[in-house]
C-alpha cells in the first residue's frame, strides 16, 4: 500500500510524504503506482523549479519522496495541493492501495 502523510500548519501544506508500493499489479504493470508516482514526480518538479529552499528526499529502495516547504511560496502551496487533490482522488478510487493521512489540516476542498 502506498501511504501519503500531508502536513500542515493552519492551512498551509509544510510537508508532502509519499512511500510504498501500491501493489495493485506487478512492476511494469501498475497503473496505480504509475498514477501516483507522475503526480508525485511532477510536484517534485514544480517544487524544485519554484521553491529552490523547500527540502526533498528521495530514496528509491525504500519507496519514499518527502517535500518539505521551508519559505512561504505561494507557488509552491498551489503546487502541493493540487498534487494532494490528486492524490486523495487516486486514493478515493483505490482506497485499498493508496491511503491519505493529514496532520492539522484546516482547509477545505
Amino acid at each position: 500500500m502506498t501511504r501519503v502523510e500531508a502536513g500542515f500548519d493552519g492551512d498551509r501544506i509544510t510537508s508532502l510524504t509519499v512511500k510504498g508500493h501500491t501493489g495493485y499489479a506487478e512492476a511494469g504493470e501498475d497503473l496505480v503506482c504509475a498514477a501516483v508516482s507522475a503526480v508525485t514526480q511532477t510536484a517534485v518538479l514544480g517544487i524544485k523549479a519554484f521553491s529552490p529552499t523547500a527540502s526533498i528526499r528521495i530514496d528509491e529502495e525504500r519507496a519514499l519522496i518527502e517535500m518539505t516547504l521551508s519559505d512561504e511560496s505561494e507557488s509552491a502551496q498551489a503546487i502541493l495541493k493540487t498534487a494532494l487533490l490528486g492524490l486523495e482522488d487516486i486514493a478515493a478510487g483505490m482506497p485499498e492501495f493508496v491511503k491519505v493521512l493529514h496532520k492539522n489540516r484546516r482547509w477545505k476542498t
